[in-house]
C-alpha cells in the first residue's frame, strides 16, 4: 500500500499514542518514507485527531477530502423533527454517530435514544458500519441489550436509527458509586455474560466490550445492565447488510485496554466469539481489582507497535497480585465495602483462576462461550468447585519449552536416555512389587467397603440429629436418634441423646469416656464390637477438658479447655484442624453460629470473645470491666447478629455480635435461680429460657418484656 493511501483509521490509532514532538516526527518518518504529499496529509489528520475523543473517530469534514459526504454541518438540534421523533437534547457522541434523546409522538408517546451518523463522517465505510450496528441490534431481543425500535433517513440523507433509551452509567462507575461488594459485582456481571451469549447465538461479535458500552440503569428499584454500541460488531457467519463493510488490512478496531490478542493485529479476519470472552475477562478484572490488566499509562506511553506487542505477548498479573501492588488499594477497598487486607484474600484463588482463564493469550485455552464463563461464576457464588483450575506443572513446563526450544530439546534428549536406562533395569522388579501391592490394597479396600456400608446409615443420621438440636428442634433430632440401630450407637450418639433427653443414661459398657472435665480423651466406639473407630486426645492426657460441640454440618468437633483454648478436630479423621486461644480462662460454654463461620466463648470472667473459624483470629473481644454473675450458656440468634447468654444469677443478656467490643444491648432478670439454657427458634425476636427454679419463660429479645411463663 502506498504511504499516500494510508487508511485514516490507522493514522488516528497511531495519533492516540503520540505524546511528544519526537514521537510524532518518528511516526511521520516511518509512515511516509519521505513522501511530501503523504506527510502533509498525515500531519493534517494528526492535528484533527487532537480535537476528537476516540481513536475510532474520523477526521473533520474539511479534511475528509477523499470520501464524498452528504452533509458538512450539524443540521439537527433541539426541536428538530425526524419522522415521528422530536429531538430533545444531545446525550452522547461516539466514533460514528451523535446520540440524541428524542420524544416519539406516534403511534405511542415515549422517550427514546436516536442515533444519527455524524456530519462529515458519512463515507461509504462509516455508513456501512453504522448500518451494521443498526442491523445487529435489530436481530437481537434480550432484556440486557438495548433494543432497536425504528430506523430512517434525515432530510440531508444521513441514516439514523432509534433505540431504547438507557438512562444509566458505565458498570464500573455504578459499582463504585454504590460500593458494591465483589459478590454483588459478580451478580451484576452475570446478565452481561448472558447478553453477550445471546449476541453470539445470533451470529454477532461485539468486539468493543468495555465499561462505557455496558450501562447500568435501575428498573423496579433494581440494577439492570444494558449492553450498547455494536458499532464495531462483526457477523460470524452471515452478512448483516448489503453495503460493503469489511476490516481492511492495516485496521485495528476496538479499545486497546480491553482488546484481545487476536484483535491487536493489522489483520482481524480471524476474530471469533472468544475475542469477546477476553474483553469480558478484562471487564471482570476491572470490576474486581479496580484497574485493567495492563496499566493505562504504560499503554498510552508506548508506540503503537509496542502497545500491540504487550497485548499479544505480555502476561498480565493476577487480579489479587495487581491489588497487592496498587497504590489505590485503600480507595478500591472502600468502593467494595471491605478491608484492604481482606479484599485480596477474597479474590485470591477461584476468582483469580476464572479471570485468568478468560484472559488466556491462546484463545483455545479460554472459556469456549460466554455461558461457560457465567456458569463458573455461578459455581463460585454457590460455593461449588470452578472449572478454571490453576495451570498445572505440565502446562507451565510446556510454556517454558516454547520460549527455550533448543535448550529444552537437548535437555529432554539427555533426560530421556538416562530415564530409559534406569527403567530398563528396574521394570521387572517394579512389576512384581506392584502386583503384590495391588492384591493387598484390593483386599483392604473390600474389607473397608463392608465396614463402611454397615456404618454409613448411622454416620449420615448423626449430623442431621445435631442440626435439629442446634436449631432448637429437639423433637425431630430425637426421632432420628431413636431410629439409630443399637449396635451402631457410639459415644457421639450418647452425647446428643443426653442433650436431647437430660435424664437419659446410655449403657456404661458402650462408652469408655465421654466429654467431661476429668476425661481428657474422647473416643468414638462401635458398641457391639467394642472397637475404637476414632480417638481424639485434644490436650495430650492433661485434665481440664470442659466440653465439646459439633459444628452445624457435623464434620468438626470443637473442644474447649480450662486454659482458654478451643481446638477443632475432624470427625472423619480425628486430626486437629485449628486452635483458637486467648488469655481468657475457664470457658463455661461455647456457641457456633449456623453458618459455621464464628465461635463465641464466654468464660467465668464474663468477658466474651468471638473467633473467626477460617482465620483462627479473634474478631471481637468484650470489655473487662463487666460485673455481675458469670454466664452459664450462650447461643446465637438465627440471623447471627446477636448472642444471648444465661447467667448463674438467673439474668439474661443480649450482646451485639457485630461490634468489636461485644456491646450489651439488652439485659433483664429472668429467673430466681440459675438460667440453665436459652432457646432461639427461627424468629429473631423471641428467646426461651429454662432455669433451676423449675420454670420455662418466653421473652422479647430486645427489651426483655415477658411473653409467657410455663412450669
Amino acid at each position: 500500500m502506498s504511504p499516500t493511501r494510508l487508511p485514516e483509521e490507522e493514522i488516528f490509532q497511531a495519533a492516540r499514542r503520540i505524546e511528544s514532538t519526537k514521537a510524532r516526527q518518528a511516526y511521520l518518518d516511518q509512515a511516509c518514507a519521505g513522501e511530501v504529499d503523504c506527510r502533509r496529509r498525515v500531519e493534517a489528520l494528526l492535528a484533527a485527531y487532537a480535537k476528537s475523543e476516540s481513536f475510532l473517530e474520523f477526521p473533520a469534514p474539511a479534511l475528509a477530502t477523499e470520501s464524498p459526504t452528504v452533509a458538512h454541518s450539524r443540521a439537527e438540534k433541539r426541536g428538530t423533527k425526524l419522522g415521528h421523533y422530536k429531538l430533545l437534547q444531545e446525550i452522547g457522541e461516539g466514533g460514528m454517530g451523535i446520540v440524541y434523546m428524542a420524544q416519539q409522538t406516534e403511534p405511542i408517546e415515549r422517550r427514546v435514544a436516536l442515533k444519527i451518523i455524524k456530519p462529515g463522517m458519512d463515507t461509504r465505510q462509516v455508513i456501512a458500519r453504522f448500518e451494521v450496528e443498526r442491523q445487529a441490534l435489530a436481530m437481537m431481543d434480550h432484556p440486557n441489550i438495548a433494543k432497536a425500535l425504528d430506523a430512517g433517513v434525515t432530510e440531508s440523507g444521513r441514516p439514523y436509527f432509534v433505540m431504547e433509551l438507557v438512562k444509566g452509567v458505565p458498570i464500573t462507575e455504578y459499582c463504585d458509586q454504590h460500593h458494591l461488594t465483589p459478590r454483588e459485582r459478580l451478580e451484576l456481571f452475570i446478565p452481561v455474560c448472558q447478553a453477550i451469549q445471546h449476541a453470539h447465538q445470533k451470529g454477532i461479535i461485539h468486539r468493543d466490550i468495555k465499561p462505557s458500552n455496558v450501562l447500568v440503569a435501575r428498573f423496579d428499584d433494581r440494577p439492570v445492565p444494558k449492553v450498547i454500541d455494536f458499532g464495531v460488531a462483526k457477523a460470524i457467519d452471515q452478512q448483516l447488510t448489503q453495503k460493503t463493510m469489511f476490516t481492511e488490512f492495516g485496521q485495528v478496531l476496538g479499545t486497546f485496554e480491553y482488546m484481545s490478542p487476536e484483535q491487536a493485529s493489522f489483520n482481524q479476519w480471524d476474530v471469533d466469539t472468544r475475542s469477546d470472552i477476553y474483553s469480558l475477562g478484562v471487564l471482570l478484572y476491572e470490576l474486581l481489582a479496580g484497574e485493567t490488566p495492563f496499566d493505562r499509562q504504560r499503554l498510552c506511553g508506548a508506540a503503537i507497535d509496542e502497545m500491540l506487542r504487550i497485548i499479544r505477548h505480555v502476561e498480565p498479573p493476577r487480579p489479587s497480585t495487581r491489588l497487592s501492588r496498587s497504590k489505590r488499594l485503600s480507595t478500591i477497598a472502600v468502593h467494595r465495602r471491605m478491608e484492604p487486607k481482606h479484599l485480596g484474600a477474597v479474590i485470591r484463588g477461584d476468582l483469580d483462576w476464572i479471570v485468568m482463564k478468560a484472559l488466556e493469550k491462546d484463545r483455545t485455552s479460554r472459556y469456549e462461550t460466554a455461558n461457560d464463563l457465567r456458569l463458573d461464576i455461578d459455581r463460585y457464588l454457590h460455593g461449588d468447585p470452578v472449572s478454571a483450575a490453576p495451570p498445572s506443572a505440565g502446562y507451565r513446563l510446556w510454556k517454558l519449552a516454547r520460549r527455550h526450544r533448543i535448550a529444552c530439546a537437548v535437555t529432554l534428549l539427555v533426560a530421556t536416555v538416562l530415564i530409559l536406562g534406569i527403567l530398563g533395569t528396574s521394570v521387572g522388579m517394579i512389576w512384581a512389587i506392584d502386583e503384590k501391592s495391588r492384591a493387598e490394597v484390593a483386599e483392604a479396600a473390600a474389607q473397608v467397603a463392608r465396614d463402611d456400608a454397615e456404618y454409613s446409615r448411622y454416620v449420615s443420621n448423626i449430623p442431621a440429629a445435631n442440626f435439629y438440636l442446634v436449631n432448637n428442634a429437639p423433637g425431630s433430632g430425637g426421632s432420628i436418634l431413636e431410629g439409630a440401630p443399637a449396635k451402631d450407637r457410639n459415644w457421639e450418639w450418647a452425647h446428643l441423646a443426653a442433650r436431647t433427653w437430660p435424664k437419659y443414661r446410655f449403657p456404661s459398657d458402650t462408652i469408655e469416656k465421654s466429654i467431661s472435665a476429668d476425661a481428657p480423651s474422647s473416643k468414638f466406639w462401635r458398641s457391639e464390637r467394642a472397637r475404637v473407630v476414632q480417638a481424639i486426645q485434644p490436650w495430650n492426657g492433661k485434665a481440664g477438658l470442659y466440653g465439646g460441640r459439633f459444628s452445624p454440618d457435623g464434620k468438626s468437633l470443637f473442644f474447649y479447655h480450662a486454659k482458654g483454648e478451643i481446638r477443632r478436630f475432624s470427625v472423619a479423621y480425628g486430626e486437629q484442624e485449628a486452635v483458637y486461644s486467648s488469655d481468657l480462662e475457664n470457658p463455661i460454654s461455647i456457641a457456633i453460629n449456623r453458618s459455621g463461620t464464628r465461635i463465641a466463648n464466654f468464660p467465668f470472667s464474663n468477658r466474651g470473645v468471638i473467633y473467626d473459624v477460617a482465620s483462627e483470629e479473634a474478631v471481637a473481644l468484650g470489655r473487662d470491666d463487666l460485673e455481675k454473675s458469670s454466664p452459664w450458656i450462650c447461643r446465637w440468634t438465627p440471623d447471627e447478629k446477636y448472642l444471648v447468654t444465661g447467667h448463674m444469677d438467673g439474668s439474661i443478656r443480649v450482646w451485639d455480635a457485630l461490634s468489636k467490643s461485644l456491646d450489651i444491648i439488652a439485659e433483664w432478670q429472668g429467673h430466681e435461680k440459675n438460667t440453665l439454657d436459652v432457646f432461639l427458634p427461627d424468629s429473631n425476636d423471641v428467646v426461651w429460657s429454662a432455669s433451676n427454679d423449675g420454670t420455662v419463660r418466653k421473652w422479647s429479645i430486645l427489651d426483655g418484656s415477658p411473653l409467657g411463663k410455663y412450669r
